[in-house]
């Protein structure tokens, strides 16, 4: 039975790259009219602040408070970058599909979440009800040709679902 793609999960990390494997996300969900969701990884700001600092969140506490009113300040600022992100995706995905001449809004959903890229968008798609993963890779010589890149390598290795990696080369247009 030849597959056919109902749900497919597009990676973006809103680079150059992104923008030229969108294109390939786009045209799989038109052909196959299928759903397009679009996830873009954040990292996790409270992750990253206390692995730069190596803070222990209780050192945090201050006498007669908690922890979490601490950190409002970066939940108001991992908010912020979400949304930030998500005004970014919305206009890359109508610039997509304005190119594409296809109305895709029905069938689009856009998801920003904080986390390690490769677990992010592996649990996401095995979550999911995805029937293929797209992702961007960057091609620049010959270490690229011994590594894929490190988000799409390490989604390539774990992921149950087949993956689309739409490679961009120094010499392509992007």
């Amino acid at each position: 039975m030849l597959p056919h793609f109902q749900h497919i999960l597009f990676a973006s990390d809103l680079s150059d790259v992104c923008r030229h494997a969108m294109g390939y996300a786009f045209s799989l969900a038109q052909a196959y009219n299928a759903r397009l969701t679009v996830l873009h990884t954040l990292p996790d700001l409270a992750v990253e602040l206390s692995q730069r600092a190596v803070l222990d969140p209780a050192s945090l506490i201050g006498p007669g408070s908690s922890l979490g009113s601490n950190l409002d300040w970066l939940d108001r600022e991992q908010q912020i970058a979400t949304t930030d992100v998500e005004a970014q995706l919305q206009q890359l995905c109508q610039e997509m599909q304005a190119e594409a001449a296809a109305d895709l809004s029905q069938q689009l959903e856009i998801l920003v979440k904080a986390g390690d890229p490769v677990e992010t968008i592996l649990d996401c798609a095995h979550d999911g009800e995805f029937d293929c993963i797209v992702v961007g890779s960057h091609g620049q010589g010959m270490v690229s040709r011994l590594l894929v890149g490190s988000v799409a390598e390490g989604v390539i290795r774990s992921s149950r679902i087949p993956v689309l990696v739409a490679p961009v080369h120094e010499d392509e247009p992007e």
